[in-house]
C-alpha cells in the first residue's frame, strides 16, 4: 500500500506557516517497568529521509496522531534510526487515529491531514497489555523548483509482522517479556 501526501510551500509565505513544534510522545526508556494498570502500544515506524545537519530533529518526518477518550493525545513519530517504539497510553481508553502530522527537520509542523479512511480506526487499549499497531515504512523527499519547496511524505509499505516485531520489542524492553500482547492493526 502506498499513500502519497504531497505538500508544497512558497518561500515567500514560509514564516507564516510555522505553527509550532510537534510534541511527539516519547518512546519508553528501555529500563521502564510495565504496570498492570497501564496500556501500551508498539510497532515499527520507520522513515527514510535526508539528514539535515543543522536541525534540531535531524530529518523531516511524519507522525500518527491519536485522540483518546481519556483526553490523552498520542503522537507517534516516524524515525530514521530507532523505528521500534513502545509508548504508554491511558488504560481502558478508546483512541482514534485522527490525523497525519508532517514536520520539517526542526520539528515544526508543516501540514496536518485527516487520517486516510483505510487507516482510521478506533482502538480500545486494555490495561496490562501491549498492543501491536503494525510496521510502517515511509519516505520523505524535498525538491526545490524556483521559489517553491516541494516536500512529499509517503507511506511506502504497511506490514503485519506481529511475531517478529513482538519478539524484538520484548528483547529490547526485557521487563515487558511477560506482558501479554495483542494485534490492533490499523487499516485491517
Amino acid at each position: 500500500m502506498t499513500l502519497r501526501m504531497p505538500w508544497s510551500l512558497s518561500l515567500a509565505v514560509a514564516p507564516l506557516l510555522l505553527t509550532g513544534c510537534a510534541a511527539f510522545s516519547p518512546s519508553l526508556p528501555k529500563t521502564e517497568l510495565p504496570s498492570a494498570g497501564d496500556a501500551y502500544l508498539y510497532g515499527r515506524f520507520s522513515m527514510e529521509a535526508p539528514k539535515a545537519a543543522l536541525s534540531f530533529a535531524g530529518h523531516q518526518t511524519m507522525g500518527f496522531a491519536f485522540q483518546c477518550s481519556s483526553g490523552q493525545y498520542v503522537l507517534v513519530k516516524f524515525k530514521v534510526d530507532a523505528p521500534l517504539q513502545l509508548l504508554k497510553v491511558s488504560p481502558a481508553s478508546k483512541c482514534t487515529f485522527q490525523e497525519l502530522i508532517y514536520t520539517d527537520a526542526d520539528g515544526n509542523i508543516k501540514s496536518r491531514k485527516p487520517a486516510p479512511a483505510q487507516l482510521a480506526k478506533e482502538i480500545d487499549f486494555q490495561p496490562g497489555k501491549a498492543h501491536y499497531l503494525g510496521d510502517y515504512f515511509a519516505a520523505s523527499t524535498t525538491h526545490v523548483s524556483g521559489n517553491m519547496i516541494n516536500r512529499q511524505w509517503e507511506i511506502k509499505r504497511i506490514r503485519d509482522d506481529y511475531e517478529v516485531t513482538t519478539e524484538e520489542m520484548k528483547k529490547e524492553y526485557s521487563a515487558f517479556d511477560r506482558v501479554p500482547t495483542e494485534k490492533k492493526l490499523l487499516g485491517r
